[in-house]
């Protein structure tokens, strides 16, 4: 039984408007449309809830991660691998045996799901390789959304539409409401028109709002102190579901497990708010990766993403209290410049999908040239000059082109083994270069979650009708397999949607 003055939870009560509307009170209320949201709201609909979905962006920018993902999904070949897979990359982080046992039955049931919804995919690869081939159960199948996640997330979309479910963009959700008593969810608070308002959940909230990788703050508490991050995603992903979890007694788990892509270069990233992230495939020519003693610090020609090993620019160094790498630079010179964009122009597999290509918010010119009339790259016509400019130490940065260029003569990188065929001298003036910065993909960290997709609390038990899926919470604690995020968002909205619609309604 319900107190009637129960109002925890609310902040600025007084200036919150009790607004008798159906448009604020739903079965099911859905806080964000990502692809775990748009999955969620999907199956409780088809199992007769009323649902509604609160989402901070504007209309004309959903989608979260999944609307600006490649559309790539890795799916266990059989229950049995995956289950010895996932656990492997767990690394004991997750011990739950009957959440790691849905994680590989729910992801392999993605594909049909989406052909069901009339949203195609293909198989790209059968029974492959992982990105981690010495773990057990390591071999997976490529499924493929053709077009990458944001045809797969207006597909989602419009599954959605079609089924009048009611989506009030533009309206950030705040703090849930809880019972002080039975602790049970009723709510959300949540910020529409410039005021609070109070969003009745009969049955359930969920939580798909994704993970703190556009909260500077959070990610050095997390990770590292004074580094600056870009993300590659929706800059609407903020944390605020982590904190909303942690107020109604949410345990946390994965909080310092996060996803990196290549670079980023440095100024319009802060510029348009996402990173402006270099080619996702290794470049070749005359270009090196220097840090800010212009020394290098990196195998250049190496894959960079999807995983933690860009962690040579986030080397410590504790004697001398410092991140030597930190910021990274890029060095090039005129031939480098003239042979493609460094930012890549378009959103179509195998080109970089990111929130910038995706919402076409800037396309960079081909030479680079209008970039350079723009300072995001400097110009120089000697090695010194461009180091004054970048404020690089200029010997350091001198000896090390001059290194790197009596290398490529050699044929050899004797100092960090680059391939030999992406080598080329840096001899042609003008010299260019350009700051650069961490480039985040996504977080995986938040509410500790149950096979059920019930939040956990404190006391180890389900936080009564509280869901989360997606990146906020993600099963992923260690180790994580590249083309994962987006199936497992699908799969356990799904499961939140379904369990959440079968609670029984509150008073």
């Amino acid at each position: 039984m319900i107190a009637k003055d129960t109002e925890i939870g609310l902040k600025n009560a007084k200036n919150i408007e009790s607004i008798q509307s159906d448009c604020f009170e739903a079965d099911v209320v859905i806080v964000g449309f990502g692809g775990a949201g748009a999955a969620a709201a999907i199956e409780a609909h088809d199992r007769g809830a009323k649902v509604l979905i609160l989402e901070s962006a504007p209309s004309h920018l959903p989608g979260g991660n999944t609307g600006c993902c490649a559309g790539f999904m890795i799916v266990p070949s059989s229950v049995s691998e995956g289950v010895a897979y996932y656990r492997a990359m767990a690394f004991g982080t997750v011990r739950d045996e009957k959440l790691i046992k849905t994680m590989a039955e729910s992801i392999i049931a993605v594909p049909d799901w989406l052909n069901s919804l009339g949203i195609p995919t293909v198989v790209n690869a059968r029974r492959i390789a992982g990105t981690f081939p010495t773990l057990p159960g390591s071999t997976v199948d490529q499924i493929l959304v053709e077009g990458g996640g944001h045809v797969a997330f207006k597909r989602l979309a419009e599954q959605v539409k079609n089924r009048g479910i009611v989506v009030q963009y533009e309206s950030p959700a705040e703090q849930l409401m809880q019972d002080p008593l039975t602790k049970e969810i009723l709510g959300v608070v949540a910020r529409k028109n410039g005021i609070d308002i109070k969003v009745k959940a009969k049955k359930g909230v969920i939580l798909a709002c994704g993970g703190y990788q556009n909260n500077q703050e959070m990610f050095n508490n997390f990770n590292y102190p004074g580094v600056h991050v870009h993300n590659l995603g929706t800059p609407y992903n903020t944390g605020v579901g982590i904190w909303m979890a942690t107020a109604v007694g949410a345990k946390l788990w994965h909080m310092s497990n996060f996803e990196l892509m290549n670079f980023a270069i440095k100024e319009p990233s802060e510029l348009f708010n996402c990173s402006a992230s270099l080619q996702y495939y290794p470049m070749s020519g005359s270009y090196i990766y220097v840090n800010k003693y212009g020394r290098r610090f990196v195998e250049e020609s190496r894959r960079f993403g999807h995983y933690k090993g860009d962690i040579e620019a986030c080397r410590f160094d504790h004697r001398n209290a410092d991140f030597p790498n930190m910021p990274p630079y890029l060095i090039f010179d005129e031939i480098f410049r003239k042979k493609g964009p460094l930012v890549p122009k378009h959103s179509l597999p195998p080109q970089m999908i990111s929130w910038l290509t995706v919402h076409k918010l800037y396309e960079w010119s081909e030479d680079n040239s209008i970039e350079v009339s723009k300072g995001w790259i400097k110009k120089a016509d000697s090695i010194e000059e461009l180091a004054g400019k970048l404020g690089i130490d200029t010997n350091g940065l001198c000896e090390t082109v001059q290194k790197y260029n009596e290398d490529c003569q050699q044929g050899a990188d004797v100092e960090f083994n680059r391939a030999p065929t992406s080598m080329s001298s840096i001899v042609s003036p003008p010299y260019y270069g350009t700051e650069l910065c961490l480039n985040i993909i996504n977080t995986h960290g938040g509410p500790v979650h149950n096979a059920a997709a019930q939040v956990i609390g404190i006391n180890d038990e389900a936080i009564p009708r509280l869901y989360a899926a997606g990146e906020l919470g993600s099963f992923f604690g260690h180790l994580y397999q590249g083309g994962s995020n987006f199936p497992e968002a699908l799969a356990f909205g799904r499961i939140a949607g379904r369990n959440a619609a079968a609670e029984s309604s509150c008073k």
